[in-house]
């Protein structure tokens, strides 16, 4: 009990004040007093026990509401960033990747004639190779053999017809690999058309090797420079 308390509320009672004065006291008085005394204790009592309550109670209170609100911010807090981590893989997920897109090809191409006239035979002869490239290496290539007769040549006709009978040994197809032979006014025409990515080389008969027209002079890959200045080497006009 805090003295303090008991010291405010305690009153003077009668009996001190008949001590006080030298009057003695009945035996009733002293009932009566001893009851006084009794009360103003129980009052104090009741009072410190108030007292001490209260602050306990308002620090309990105090407490709570802190834990509470620490819980509660707490969790928004977390709600917060989970909501954010939330809206950033959703924003990663409606990006889209942009498409891989590979590196376009060069291609190019180089075409090369030379002409004979007038030759002992007595045809006029004009050969021509478009070569095509694939960043500057050999892909496939068209060949075109035309053979005419010299004007006023005797025995120009003669060898045309050899021609056209010669060639039929040459007529031999294979997947990469495509040649014909077509006839035209006082003359004929022969095409070799090569790609080397479908041409399987050893499946070519060694007879289409044997005519500089149905042959195969470069292997796939060869580099465009090195045909460009083969071409060159033979007196071929390249463009």
């Amino acid at each position: 009990m805090n003295q303090n308390n008991f010291q405010r509320i305690r009153q003077v009672t009668p009996r001190e004040v008949a001590q006080a004065q030298g009057i003695p006291l009945t035996q009733e008085e002293l009932q009566k007093t001893h009851v006084l005394n009794l009360q103003e204790v129980k009052e104090a009592v009741r009072f410190e026990k108030m007292t001490s309550k209260k602050p306990a109670m308002f620090v309990a209170i105090i407490g709570f509401l802190l834990i509470t609100f620490g819980t509660t911010f707490q969790v928004s807090k977390t709600l917060s960033a989970n909501k954010a981590n939330q809206n950033k893989i959703e924003q990663r997920n409606v990006v889209k990747e942009e498409p891989v897109v590979p590196e376009e090809e060069e291609i190019k191409s180089l075409r090369c004639t030379t002409q004979a006239v007038q030759n002992p035979d007595g045809t006029d002869t004009a050969l021509t190779v478009l070569y095509n490239f694939t960043d500057d290496k050999l892909v496939g290539f068209t060949k075109s053999f035309h053979v005419s007769v010299t004007p006023g040549s005797p025995i120009g006709s003669t060898t045309v017809q050899q021609y056209l009978k010669s060639y039929q040994s040459y007529l031999n197809q294979r997947e990469g690999y495509q040649i014909s032979v077509n006839p035209v006014d006082n003359g004929l025409i022969t095409t070799v058309i090569v790609d080397y990515n479908l041409l399987d080389l050893t499946t070519v008969p060694e007879i289409q090797q044997t005519h500089f027209s149905t042959k195969i002079d470069y292997a796939i890959d060869t580099p465009y420079e090195t045909i460009k200045q083969d071409m060159a080497n033979l007196k071929y006009m390249c463009e």
